[in-house]
């Protein structure tokens, strides 16, 4: 959504940007010429049907000619509030995660059917859906029977020039690096999908044949299991979280690999921003996203999902190999060109064109009658 904010054309396009609160770890980050509209309400202490009313009227006060939604609880919320209340916009549902593996999680095992109804009917109420991988469009495709002909898979960016800046800005390494000693990083919310647990037990393996430290860069739920878990495997030395940090960039250029262990993405960012910095990546097969990015064996190494041993020796023969490391790291510079920032956002100015195009016939045709 920030890459959206900062890249798409003023000359075209006025922007809102339509929040549920003043907070965050990239609030400061929105472009300063974007009107700000706070939607609040204190969830679980109002029903929902008027928090979705309060987000239709907050639409219709606004009145804009297309409404874009991102992740499944606000794109479900969107569809409500314009079935609700009714407003006149155009909207796009862009959905950024592994939907079925997401509401697995989010619901009981009873509630399953009616919540993939639920995604069902009110994302085929959206004028174009935007998927961030053919994995995901297909995950709609096949799980909650969606139109094909209204999905539409556009990738992440990368914005090469932004990364560029933000690792000129700071000077010096993060983190002090011993002689031989070789670093992992991982980038990612401290969550189950992205099974740190596996990445633990990968990393016991790697750090007993090869001198290596694990950095893990990001915040969540699980961060004491994990921490209990880097204790229990003896390597509380050498594997530091560091929490949410503002500059990623800037300890991938310092890194020699970057791991992840998902048991599903949807789309990784922070892979395609590491391969961007020249760190060669090693990422399970999960579903979605990796296999889609990494070409096995040519700019990474491709995993079975859970597969500690097979992890372990891939990240090793990458560690140990300078030549094998120095050629997947180049090879994937050159990949994630394919996901330059300048294409990816005509991608999504000529889907929001043709939504608008088409908003505007409609509007027509009703007046005309």
């Amino acid at each position: 959504m920030l890459n959206l904010l900062q890249n798409l054309d003023r000359n075209k396009y006025q922007l809102t940007l339509l929040l549920h609160s003043e907070k965050g770890a990239f609030y400061k980050k929105i472009p300063s010429d974007i009107q700000k509209v706070i939607v609040c309400w204190k969830t679980g202490k109002i029903h929902f049907l008027y928090r979705i009313y309060q987000l239709g009227n907050a639409i219709k006060k606004l009145n804009p000619d297309l409404v874009v939604s991102f992740r499944t609880a606000s794109n479900i919320a969107v569809s409500r509030a314009k079935f609700l209340t009714r407003f006149r916009a155009g909207i796009i549902l862009r959905e950024g995660t592994n939907t079925i593996s997401w509401l697995k999680i989010k619901t009981k095992s009873f509630f399953l059917p009616i919540r993939k109804l639920e995604v069902k009917i009110f994302y085929s109420l959206a004028d174009k859906i935007i998927a961030n991988s053919d994995g995901i469009k297909n995950d709609l495709v096949i799980n909650f029977k969606i139109n094909s002909n209204i999905i539409h898979t556009i990738y992440n960016p990368i914005d090469f020039e932004g990364i560029t800046k933000a690792i000129r800005q700071s000077d010096n390494s993060p983190y002090t690096k011993q002689e031989h000693e070789k670093i992992i990083l991982a980038i990612g919310r401290l969550d189950p999908p992205k099974a740190y647990q596996d990445m633990i037990s990968a990393f016991s393996i790697i750090r007993s044949v090869i001198p290596s430290r694990l950095l893990i860069l990001g915040q969540g739920s699980l961060e004491s299991e994990i921490r209990e878990q880097i204790k229990k495997s003896q390597v509380e030395d050498f594997v530091k979280l560091h929490g949410f940090v503002n500059n990623p960039w800037v300890y991938l250029v310092n890194a020699d690999v970057f791991l992840s262990t998902s048991h599903w993405e949807g789309f990784p960012n922070a892979l395609i921003e590491a391969m961007a910095c020249g760190v060669p990546p090693v990422a399970t097969d999960c579903d979605f996203g990796p296999r889609e990015i990494i070409h096995d064996g040519i700019d990474g190494f491709l995993t079975p999902v859970g597969d500690i041993k097979y992890i372990a020796d891939r990240v090793i023969e990458l560690l140990q190999d300078d030549e094998l490391r120095s050629r997947l790291a180049e090879n994937a510079k050159n990949r994630v060109h394919a996901f330059e920032i300048s294409t990816i956002i005509q991608e999504y100015e000529t889907l929001f064109d043709e939504v608008l195009l088409s908003s505007s016939k409609r509007d027509e045709t009703s007046l005309a009658y």
